[in-house]
């Protein structure tokens, strides 16, 4: 029995393989990747609506203490924890996209896109870094 790679491939003699449908099926399965990544297919991030709800919740209350002229020290804890909450949701978002979108570059076998997403990931990290935001 044929290994599932060689199911529907054109073979040798041997059974092998030929190298032209091993590059027809290897062409077929890029362009599948890119025509999925061109339909816009991006990971599910709406597990993270309910942090943002919480946040915009405590956006609302500092608004509120900040009218009520409420004490510095109060309205500057809320604010980080505005922050902390928006920096869990960033952390969450970038390691969905590591464990999916570089990931899932880097296996297609396609250098060129692996180097852009890996690119894309170093451009992420150096804008966070110039605007002084940490990343955990």
């Amino acid at each position: 029995m044929r290994p599932r790679f060689w199911q529907g491939v054109c073979t040798t003699p041997r059974g092998l393989p030929s190298m032209k449908s091993v590059f027809a099926r290897v062409l077929f399965h890029e362009e599948v990747y890119l025509a999925k990544r061109e339909e816009k297919v991006f990971s599910d991030h709406r597990k993270e609506l309910p942090r943002f709800n919480r946040i915009k919740g405590q956006i609302e209350g500092i608004e509120k203490m900040i009218s009520d002229q409420r004490y510095c020290g109060d309205v500057l804890n809320q604010l980080r924890a505005v922050k902390a909450g928006l920096t869990a949701i960033e952390s969450s978002i970038l390691e969905t996209h590591l464990h999916n979108c570089v990931s899932d570059a880097i296996r297609s076998g396609n250098q060129k896109l692996a180097k852009e997403k890996i690119d894309e990931v170093i451009d992420l990290f150096r804008n966070a870094t110039n605007r002084g935001v940490a990343i955990k």
